[in-house]
């Protein structure tokens, strides 16, 4: 039994509960919000109150239960204990709420129930909600009740660290954002295999997502290239650019796209978005591939070097040549010039004002290596011993923080890594793939 199920069950043990049920609020494709069940324990199950509570013996029985967290109400304070008169004021009373819930469990005669308002994010909530079953014909106690009010900070830290592992699979696209929905972002479908894992790829900031085409070559499964706002036909995103909001929209565009887990690989930014994808949670995400990685920006040298980066973008000056020694060698830049026109062509494919505000919100980003502790799936860290836009730094400070993952310093090459590695990468890949893949 996994952690998270340990604390829930050792609560429900104390309370006198004959079972228990750990559940959220889930948005559908419909745009309808509807109770899903997570996971459940104990020797009372669902159905056995879905029979008693509409006196039908036969499985199965269809639950239609659609509480709605109305987004015009303001939202509770983080790790904020809930009371069913709290949930029902913030209900939607057009598409029911927890007092229709609550009319089952009367019926029923055998429910009780909390819930936790588990985290809060700009972009949206996740409402834990946990259902204790007493015994049939038996109805909790305030004793019993006070036993789960007193532990309910570790409901709270074991169901977060469910979402935070994957454990369950924990995860909501329930949104309370005032602002409106992310746009719908766009996945191309580059290959159709037979794995029940997709490769998705993440562009650097910038680089055009076809560019990411040459890296996963020959990997034989489901191939997804997001196009992040304002790449290559990607949405045009509201400004100030949003970090949040554009990952919520990705991934409900990979949502979309598969039904199943996702492995990614992330350029240089993009690697910080394959990052911030994976701790976020909502996607089942077995797998990174990093090249370049940076988990957000460790100086205060380094962020105003990206807003300057940003004033640059909006001027509209060439810039090819003036990167080229960011992205290759000194040898490699005297032998191959063309490289500065594919790299000013990655700054032309982007509107200036997205990618001027993509480059000054990331400079106030977070860095991640505190949160990555939590990923434990096959990670590979690939970076040049020569890289200046990403240097092995980087690399090395998510390796102490991920030991698990396999940090490959390449020599004598720099951050283009397609240009100066291809090969070594490509075969990097294919070995972290299969072990990805099994």
């Amino acid at each position: 039994m996994r952690v998270w199920q340990d604390v829930v069950q050792a609560v429900a043990d104390e309370a006198g509960a004959a079972g228990w049920l750990l559940a959220t609020l889930v948005e559908d494709e419909a745009g309808v919000v509807r109770f899903h069940e997570v996971g459940q324990g104990g020797t009372v199950t669902l159905v056995e109150v879905a029979r008693k509570a509409y006196d039908d013996p036969a499985p199965p029985v269809v639950f239609d239960w659609h509480g709605y967290w109305a987004p015009d109400v303001p939202r509770s304070a983080p790790n904020t204990v809930l009371t069913l008169a709290e949930i029902d004021a913030r209900c939607d009373p057009a598409v029911g709420g927890s007092s229709q819930m609550r009319s089952v469990y009367d019926r029923a005669g055998i429910v009780d129930q909390l819930r936790v308002l588990l985290f809060d994010e700009p972009n949206g909530v996740f409402l834990g909600w946990l259902g204790f079953l007493p015994e049939p014909g038996v109805t909790f106690d305030e004793a019993s009740r006070g036993v789960v009010q007193r532990q309910v900070m570790d409901l709270i830290a074991a169901t977060r660290a469910a979402v935070a592992s994957f454990e369950g699979r924990v995860t909501t696209r329930l949104t309370t954002s005032q602002r409106p929905p992310p746009p719908t972002h766009r996945v191309k479908v580059m290959a159709r295999g037979e794995g029940r894992v997709a490769l998705v790829t993440l562009p650097g900031l910038p680089q055009l997502p076809s560019s990411m085409d040459t890296i996963v070559d020959g990997v034989a499964t489901k191939i997804l290239r997001v196009h992040p706002p304002g790449y290559e036909g990607g949405p045009t995103p509201q400004l100030p650019y949003d970090w949040d909001v554009v990952a919520a929209g990705i991934e409900r565009a990979l949502w979309e796209a598969h039904d199943g887990p996702v492995a990614l690989v992330g350029v240089s930014g993009g690697a910080y978005r394959a990052l911030q994808l994976a701790v976020r949670g909502r996607l089942d995400v077995v797998g990174l591939f990093l090249l370049g990685p940076v988990d957000g920006l460790a100086t205060d040298a380094e962020r105003e070097g990206f807003r300057q980066f940003a004033d640059v973008a909006r001027s509209h000056v060439p810039v090819g040549e003036l990167f080229l020694s960011r992205v290759v060698t000194a040898a490699t830049a005297a032998a191959h010039p063309e490289i500065a026109g594919v790299v000013q062509a990655w700054f032309d494919a982007v509107p200036s004002d997205i990618l001027a505000s993509e480059l000054e919100t990331f400079a106030d980003r977070p860095l991640l290596r505190d949160q990555v502790g939590v990923l434990s799936v096959p990670t590979v860290l690939r970076v040049g011993s020569e890289d200046v836009a990403a240097p092995p730094a980087y690399a090395r400070a998510l390796h102490d923080a991920m030991p698990h993952a396999d940090l490959q310093i390449v020599p004598g090459v720099g951050h283009g890594l397609m240009w100066e590695d291809l090969e070594g990468t490509r075969a990097a890949l294919g070995a972290w793939w299969r072990e990805v893949a099994g």
